[in-house]
């Protein structure tokens, strides 16, 4: 499933970790100005103020040694883990008769 937000939102959402599958957020380049659409699992997420008193958002996602910079209140799509037990088919699995017990010979 598919959730449309804010990265502002996104830092308040409930169960980040153990609900989000991944999500696609505009990165901005701070050196270049360059703005690329990225797709990264959940990231960390901290907010920060620059001296120019801009506001952007670091993600660091697990096991990736890169900074996403996103700009305040950049949108977010959240795509959720499928939490939805599967879908009966209507087949019930074949269980091989029980084999009759037989009661232990006596010694």
């Amino acid at each position: 499933m598919k959730q449309e937000t804010t990265i502002n939102e996104l830092a308040q959402y409930t169960g980040l970790f153990s609900t989000v599958d991944h999500i696609t957020v505009l990165e901005t380049d701070p050196n270049t100005g360059i703005t690329e659409e990225v797709t990264l699992p959940p990231p960390l997420i901290r907010r920060s103020q620059r001296r120019d008193d801009t506001i952007v958002w670091i993600l660091t996602p697990p096991g990736v040694h890169e900074r996403i910079f996103v700009a305040d209140q950049a949108p977010v799509t959240v795509y959720l883990k499928d939490t939805t037990p599967t879908h009966p088919t209507g087949h019930t699995p074949q269980q091989p008769p029980a084999a009759p017990q037989q009661p232990a010979p006596a010694a």
